[in-house]
């Protein structure tokens, strides 16, 4: 099941991304070749979508066409491409967040592949012959680039941890209480056996209580890297979603991820036994709350573990136990809707920043703001 993962899923992130960034520099080689393309015309007269070709070539590869609308003027009026195309000149000096993530994700990519004993180098020259095609192609129909583009959003969207429960494991890894991840997902050790050298783990907090402490990737191990990745990708999915429409459609991945999620977490908890006290604490606590659509929120805060005590401090004179905190965090991070990320430590003491995802209903604290904490 891993090395399908890998010879499967990240081999077509991998191959539609090196795609891209080949077709954009071999544009960039011989601009002259392609200059019905960046304008945007099919055998010399507008394809009535000129504008949103150029969009995607400015915000999503950094090419500006400049001159266009001129051209473009000169066509409709009947003047041969040619003759119109004279005054364009291409810009190719604009760096783009999507050409950089696509760029720091192929680099983390081949270091993972060489790390589980896995070539690119088969990979690359599959892409090399598509390329020619795709070339060819964009020449002589610039509405192809969103059949390009439309591969990334399909191979993005086979990554994301909604779809892919291997992806969801890698993220829940980023740091997550042992016990959480043995009640959800087995013993870590076998789980990092059976992914064939993808997984390599560690106790970044240990705690006298085993189940509390957490586990995560090795900074820089090919996990930690495919994480990265996956992170990259929502944001490279979000990216062609918007900048497309109406050619590519899609859902915002993240989004749907935490709507779906959100209460799901909510049933698991119970059939778990996980207390779920401690989340009124959390929302009275958050120093920062957000509302990605009207029914989810996420909160964001600051917790210092003090490993002696089992107590975490959550900001003023807010405190949870160790358990009810980080089981409570530990469940959202499983699910994908969580997150907690070590900022500083000391002997006795780590500090951490977290975030969770809650229904919007919850955020309500009029039922709870005379209750002492240590109730909880």
């Amino acid at each position: 099941m891993w090395a399908r993962y890998v010879d499967e899923d990240l081999a077509s992130i991998y191959m539609s991304l090196s795609r891209v960034i080949k077709i954009y520099e071999e544009i960039k080689r011989d601009p002259e070749a392609y200059k019905q393309f960046f304008i945007g015309v099919i055998g010399g007269r507008s394809v009535g979508h000129s504008r949103r070709v150029m969009r995607v070539l400015k915000h999503l590869l950094g090419v500006r066409v400049l001159g266009a609308g001129e051209a473009l003027r000169l066509i409709a009026s009947g003047v041969p491409f040619e003759k119109a195309s004279e005054g364009v000149s291409i810009d190719f000096s604009s760096g783009t967040s999507f050409r950089g993530l696509a760029v720091v994700s192929l680099h983390a990519l081949e270091s993972v592949f060489k790390g589980v004993s896995r070539d690119p180098g088969e990979l690359l020259k599959r892409v090399e012959d598509q390329v020619v095609r795709d070339l060819s192609a964009l020449r002589s129909d610039p509405l192809y680039i969103f059949k390009v583009l439309g591969g990334v959003a399909a191979s993005s969207t086979r990554v994301v941890p909604l779809r892919s429960p291997h992806s969801l494991v890698i993220k829940a890894l980023d740091s997550i209480p042992l016990g959480i991840f043995r009640r959800l997902f087995g013993d870590p050790s076998e789980v990092s056996r059976a992914s064939g050298g993808l997984l390599d783990l560690h106790i970044a907090i240990q705690l006298g209580d085993e189940d509390l402490s957490i586990l995560s990737h090795k900074p820089g191990s090919p996990g930690d890297k495919v994480s990265g990745v996956i992170e990259n990708l929502y944001s490279i999915h979000s990216m062609i979603r918007k900048t497309c429409r109406p050619y590519i459609q899609g859902d915002d991945e993240k989004l749907l991820h935490m709507r779906i999620m959100t209460p799901e977490a909510r049933r698991i908890a119970r059939d778990l036994g996980i207390e779920l006290g401690v989340e009124r604490i959390l929302i009275r606590s958050a120093i920062k709350t957000s509302n990605p659509s009207p029914d989810i929120a996420v909160i964001k805060g600051v917790a210092i573990v003090d490993k002696d005590l089992c107590r975490v401090g959550l900001g003023g004179n807010i405190t949870a136990g160790c358990r009810e905190f980080l089981e409570y965090i530990g469940l959202k991070i499983a699910l994908g809707i969580g997150r907690i990320e070590i900022v500083g430590r000391t002997e006795r003491k780590t500090r951490i920043r977290w975030s969770a995802a809650v229904e919007s209903s919850k955020l309500t604290f009029n039922s709870i703001a005379d209750q002492p904490c240590s109730n909880y």
